[in-house]
């Protein structure tokens, strides 16, 4: 296996070879006619960019222009050099001028492809060729960035050569109005983040009512920045376009006594779980055993609790628990898990997420609530109502509505009181969100930012607000929705760019079809890249770092000391105030001055604290003299799930040649090395002989980590590929249903209302034929009474053989045909009320209510999808794949929802509301063509 793996990558490195030696004999004659551009004026070379225009113009291939493109981007870099330009309200000296790899890079963007440049190598810049080259055609080209000030900082930066090279520049920014973000993307080149990118889409295609209103003008190039960042960790993140939806009110407030009371009872068990798990542990092995058995209980019960953490210090007992925990998951011993399960309130399963009441919780809470989870039987009852003799129409309609009230109030307490318990279990303050200015914000587990705007759905974004006691928002309803990975397949031409696309590659290719080619360094890499220190406890470890701290402050040496949560970064910080060791902290409360915090991260003797975030996108100079300290050490305070983003801290070392040094500390009591880390390394620490606060340090447990990461890594890839194969189908609805939205705002209203009533007539059609007959079908393999009836009761038109052109009881053999025949006599049924209606007037009410139509149908489809999804799971339990049944009734929803669209047109057009409108002066709208609420945007 080995020998196969190692061919395959002695190939892989060949193939990288020859690719890279191709692209150079381009990149030396990019050289070689920049030098001959050295001779000319300004003028002369600015004259350029009208004259590659109209060779495009005239037919001439963009691969044909590349090496003048890139050559005149260059020589602009190289005029520009000395020149001061305004970047962010700052006065920068312009001093670049692009590296041969950075030209490399820029070939590779342009022909479809991911360049991994390390971090200091200028990725910024290297982006610009392929912008200016693809811009030429006139099609707009997009830069995606990962936050606003990246986009509007590369804007100006960046966009300064492209102005004087005579093309225009826009720059996405949130809180934007229409007007603005249109006059960006008229531009030749677009910045913005890829949230911008994507809500703007679903504006223009799910909201936008006229081609005057939507802002887009189509999908021709992108290049994504921090590419991993965006198509990597953000893929599980849908963008929603969300609304208020109007449902009961929310009784987290009646229900935290209750979770906070199930909470306090399990506090209790866990006490008396963990004080007799302590006493029998150090007993007989018979003893030992059941000792071992109640500690395992209370990690089921409480992962984190406090006091297990300080009794499984103990390696040689961590790892007899750990091996407890995997004898009892294994299969045969479901009965016996279950049973310890039972005799806490509640488990938890930190892996998947989830917090599981037992019967004893059941009980507890019955008891304080009484039939809280006894559900009526809704059919039974539903019909005991609607039978019912001794009620009036009137009173029977009112028994139902009260009845389908308490019902959904029910269900909702239910499921508050679910969402509320994972809140209180699974989720914690300054890890997974903070508090800013009495909201709830999360926070990106991948980079430690915040993300304003984005909130959980499903009820639990609200059960941490009530959790924390800022104000409850009421829950949303989706407008329009789309993963960042269908998105970014709409691009004709998709490239990107980062540090770490590698160990991607695979699923960069299988979902993309883009390739990685690593781009070398401009200068040889000084990085001495320190074995990984393991210790026992999260308190030994971070003395540890202390001390590393202090030791290199203490020579000059600046410290870039990266965590994985805000939590952990505070605390480093009051360690390091304790120790008088001066600092400075960047997290997500903390990060409006991101980018000068990390600018002067290089200075002698400075101390730095960050999440993850880093500072993506801000290069870090060395102060001078630091080289002589040996340059910036970086420090992870513990390893991440990703080796990306562990590869991403320690890239912030050894830019362009400069020495630097990267270490991590780990702990067993980490939650990767908790959840995922390998009973192996608990292993060796049982078997050691080092005394407590020393840590191990050997290759060997690197390899071991980097090899749970892999593992891990593809548990997320697989996930990812779930979520896509979901909104795969999801997008084939919205495909559909955004063509038609296009069309009708294009002026096609009449021919987009008769595919709505072929689509329609087509199911009822298919419905009324004998199922035995596969294409030829006879006089009677119809039920033509039945198609009849539907059509006038669901449909509301009633037609006869003559009308259709046939002879009583003989249609044609084929069932597109009699549909078509159907829909057309249907199509002027619908359009008499209008046949005196000016053209004009009538083309835009058709709009109107085939929009308003079409966009109320839709969010009602959209969120039933949403619960379609959320259960489908259940499937498995019957032995059926989840997603071959999402499919099928995926279908038949959407085959609904055009049936229901056609169905509500025509109730629209037989209101006496419409007649009314028919004969009234002009206004704004027709009848129920509302336009829809302010809507916000949101991620799930």
């Amino acid at each position: 296996m080995i020998f196969f793996s190692s061919l395959s990558e002695r190939f892989s490195l060949r193939a990288s070879t020859r690719k890279l030696f191709r692209l150079r004999r381009m990149v030396e004659r990019i050289n070689r006619i920049e030098q001959q551009l050295q001779t000319l004026d300004d003028a002369a070379l600015q004259a350029y960019t009208p004259q590659l225009r109209q060779r495009i113009a005239d037919g001439a291939a963009i691969d044909d222009i590349l090496c003048e493109a890139f050559a005149v981007v260059k020589n602009a870099c190289r005029r520009l050099c000395g020149s001061t330009i305004t970047v962010c309200d700052q006065e920068l000296v312009w001093d670049m001028i692009p590296f041969d790899v950075q030209l490399l890079a820029g070939i590779v963007l342009h022909r479809r492809g991911i360049a991994e440049m390390a971090t200091g190598e200028g990725k910024t810049l290297a982006a610009a060729m392929p912008l200016y080259l693809n811009a030429l055609t006139g099609r707009g080209c997009h830069l995606v960035t990962v936050n606003d000030y990246l986009a509007r900082r590369d804007s100006e930066w960046i966009g300064s050569i492209f102005r004087y090279l005579g093309l225009s520049v826009g720059c996405l920014q949130s809180e934007q109005s229409p007007h603005v973000r249109r006059a960006a993307y008229q531009c030749d080149i677009t910045y913005g983040t890829n949230s911008e990118f994507g809500f703007d889409y679903l504006r223009d295609n799910g909201i936008a009512h006229s081609r005057a209103e939507q802002v887009q003008r189509g999908h021709f190039f992108a290049i994504i920045d921090e590419i991993d960042s965006v198509l990597i960790d953000e893929a599980r993140t849908p963008l929603i376009i969300a609304g208020e939806r109007h449902e009961p009110e929310n009784q987290f407030d009646a229900l935290k006594p209750l979770v906070r009371e199930l909470l306090q009872e399990q506090q209790r068990k866990l006490t008396v779980l963990l004080r007799d798990a302590s006493n029998l542990c150090r007993g007989n092995r018979g003893q030992r055993r059941e000792g071992l058995q109640k500690l395992f209980q209370a990690r089921l019960g409480a992962p984190e609790h406090p006091q297990l953490a300080k009794i499984l210090e103990d390696s040689e007992l961590r790892r007899e628990v750990d091996d407890f925990e995997t004898e009892m998951r294994n299969a045969m011993m479901a009965a016996q898990l279950q049973q310890l399960k039972q005799e806490l309130f509640y488990s938890v399963d930190e892996k998947q997420r989830q917090v599981e009441l037992t019967d004893a919780g059941h009980a507890l809470l019955d008891r304080r609530r009484p039939n809280l989870f006894v559900l009526p039987d809704y059919d039974a009852e539903h019909k005991r109502i609607a039978e019912d003799p001794t009620l009036t129409p009137e009173a029977r309609q009112e028994a139902l509505a009260a009845f389908r009230q308490r019902y959904a109030v029910q269900i909702e307490a239910i499921h508050h009181l679910s969402v509320l318990t994972q809140a209180y279990c699974l989720y914690q303050r300054d890890v997974h969100y903070v508090i800013a200015e009495g909201k709830i914000l999360l926070v990106d587990e991948h980079t430690g930012r915040t993300l304003p705007g984005r909130r959980f759905t499903n009820g639990l974004h609200q059960a941490l607000e009530a959790k924390e006691n800022v104000q409850i928002e009421s829950e949303n309803l989706t407008y329009a929705s789309i993963t960042q990975q269908n998105y970014f397949r709409l691009y004709e031409k998709l490239a990107g760019m980062t540090g770490t696309a590698a160990t991607e590659a695979g699923e960069f290719f299988a979902v993309y079809k883009l390739e990685v080619t690593e781009i070398p360094t401009n200068r040889p890499v000084h990085r001495d890249i320190a074995p990984d220190r393991v210790f026992r406890t999260r308190r030994e470890k971070f003395t540890a770092i202390i001390d590393e701290v202090a030791a290199s402050q203490e020579a000059g040496q600046p410290v870039l000391l990266g965590t994985p949560s805000v939590e952990d970064s505070e605390t480093l910080s009051r360690l390091l105030k304790q120790r008088r060791i001066p600092h400075q902290v960047l997290n997500a409360k903390q990060n409006q001055h991101e980018a000068e915090i990390i600018a002067r991260a290089g200075l002698a003797g400075t101390v730095t604290v960050a999440t993850n975030m880093a500072g993506r996108g801000t290069d870090i100079r060395l102060g001078d003299g630091v080289t002589e300290f040996g340059g910036l050490y970086v420090i992870g305070s513990s390893r991440h799930d990703a080796r990306r983003i562990d590869l991403q801290l320690r890239g912030r070392c050894s830019r362009q040649g400069d020495p630097g040094k990267a270490r991590f500390f780990v702990s067993l009591e980490d939650e990767f090395m908790r959840l995922f880390g390998p009973d192996a390394i608990v292993g060796i620490f049982s078997r050691s002989e080092q005394e407590s606060g020393d840590g191990l340090a050997h290759e060997q447990l690197d390899r071991m980590i980097k090899q749970a990461q892999r593992k891990l890594e593809l548990q997320h890839s697989a996930i990812r590929k779930h979520t896509l194969d979901y909104d795969d189908v999801m997008n084939k609805h919205r495909n559909v249903i955004y063509e038609f939205r296009n069309r009708l705002m294009d002026g096609d209203g009449e021919a987009v209302l008769r595919e709505f009533l072929r689509r329609a007539i087509s199911a009822y059609v298919e419905k009324a034929a004998d199922p035995r007959v596969r294409d030829d079908y006879t006089d009677h393999s119809y039920d033509w009474d039945g198609l009849r009836r539907d059509l006038l009761f669901e449909g509301g038109i009633a037609i006869t053989p003559e009308e259709l052109g046939y002879e009583a009881h003989r249609f044609p053999r084929s069932l597109d045909a009699l549909s078509e025949a159907i829909a057309e006599v249907a199509l002027r049924r619908f359009l008499e009320p209008m046949a005196e209606v000016p053209p004009e007037r009538r083309e835009r009410l058709l709009r109107e209510l085939l929009l308003d139509t079409i966009d109320h149908a839709w969010v009602d489809h959209l969120n039933g999808m949403e619960q379609l999804r959320d259960g489908i799971w259940f499937q498995s339990y019957a032995q059926k794949d989840p997603l071959q049944v999402y499919k099928k009734e995926a279908w038949e929803m959407f085959a609904e929802l055009i049936v229901e669209i056609a169905r509500n047109v025509w109730k629209q057009i037989q209101s006496p509301a419409f007649a009314a409108y028919l004969t009234a002066p002009e206004r704004v709208h027709a009848p129920g063509a509302e336009r829809k609420r302010t809507v916000k945007k949101k991620g799930a």
